[in-house]
């Protein structure tokens, strides 16, 4: 079948399928009483379903007759089902941070053993080929990174699921162009089943997508990247756009971290000091909130487009100074939003106020 033709089924179907699986497991979920309860960390208010994960890779299924079992691709599979199982674990009865850490180490070297791995930068900061013990730790590291920065996106509604959909439809979108149809079916896949997932995570979340989906996407994040790096290496667009969708959320992992260790806390440690966190205490809405955050990734993403297009080789070597600007322009309008949200409150309590005042002249 034309890959055009596949891809579309491949979207739709995998999106059918979680969109019609996805009600069954939420009233499943309710019977069972298997529900995340509210705590400090929480921004919900009722006992929620965290088995969204559940919903987005049955949609994924749909791939299994048209892949083509390469051992790279083996390899991401069984790390996918891995991460999945092991999500779904800590969905259910919780399971320790370390252990999940173990497990991103395990599909990194697997995946990195199978052939994927990080070997050329492609003149990034000046960098071309790198030696082996490099590319082996880097890899490593960039895919327990991604994994572990994607997972800890998924704090409000729609975030995660949008941000999600927009990665794997650029990707995929490049694994089209460039003829990789193994991978380009994969992420048009993740799209369709995410879609489907998201018609009941906005605009009042009756499912999250819980470390059963978030992990093994986040996992699905560092392969694509890794991928578009090994194939694409005289084409800079394709190189440069690959690495936006990663920028948000390992940004936003470094900074947690390091404000962790500065704190003298655990860096695994959870809080409620994520960007999306952040955002709501500004904007005092999850959906403002998530506006913001992919207003700033499609923003992002358009503008090194834009410049790769105009400028080839000039991005790849400007790339992380443009990046850095984005987040500085992205704190600014924080600052901006957060200091708005007092002065209303302000406002509001001089309004108060001075009401209360005229009332006692009055008596």
């Amino acid at each position: 079948m034309n890959l055009t033709y596949t891809s579309m089924a491949v979207v739709v179907i995998s999106f059918m399928i979680a969109l019609i699986s996805i009600p069954y497991i939420i009233k499943w979920a309710h019977r069972s009483g298997k529900l995340t309860q509210r705590n400090h960390r929480s921004s919900h208010k009722l006992p929620t379903p965290s088995l969204g994960g559940v919903g987005i890779l049955l949609g994924m299924a749909v791939l299994i007759p048209f892949l083509d079992m390469t051992l790279p691709m083996a390899a991401t599979c069984f790390g996918v089902l891995l991460l999945f199982a092991t999500g779904l674990i800590d969905d259910l009865t919780e399971i320790k941070a370390k252990t999940k850490l173990l497990v991103q180490v395990a599909c990194a070297l697997l995946i990195y053993f199978s052939g994927l791995r990080i070997e050329n930068l492609h003149g990034i900061l000046g960098v071309y080929e790198i030696p082996g013990l490099v590319s082996f730790t880097l890899t490593v590291l960039f895919i327990v990174g991604v994994t572990n920065a994607f997972n800890l996106m998924d704090g409000i509604n729609g975030l995660a699921g949008i941000m999600a959909i927009i990665n794997s439809a650029l990707f995929g979108v490049i694994f089209y162009l460039n003829g990789q149809s193994n991978f380009a079916l994969l992420a048009f896949a993740l799209c369709g089943g995410v879609l489907g997932f998201l018609r009941f995570n906005i605009p009042k979340a009756k499912i999250f997508m819980g470390d059963s989906g978030s992990l093994f996407i986040g996992l699905l994040m560092g392969v694509f990247v890794i991928q578009t790096f090994q194939t694409n290496t005289y084409n800079e667009l394709s190189i440069s756009v690959a690495l936006v969708p990663m920028f948000i959320p390992i940004f936003d992992t470094i900074r947690l971290f390091a404000t962790r260790v500065m704190d003298r806390k655990s860096p695994m440690e959870a809080d409620k000091n994520h960007l999306h966190h952040l955002v709501i205490k500004a904007t005092s809405n999850h959906t403002h909130a998530t506006f913001l955050i992919v207003t700033l990734h499609v923003l992002l993403l358009g503008f090194v487009m834009m410049v790769s297009y105009f400028g080839g080789e000039l991005l790849l070597n400007t790339l992380i100074t443009i990046l850095l600007g984005g987040v500085v322009a992205f704190l600014g309008l924080f600052v901006f939003m957060e200091v708005y949200m007092k002065l209303k409150r302000l406002r509001a309590h001089l309004k108060l106020l001075l009401g209360n005042n005229r009332l006692l002249e009055k008596l």
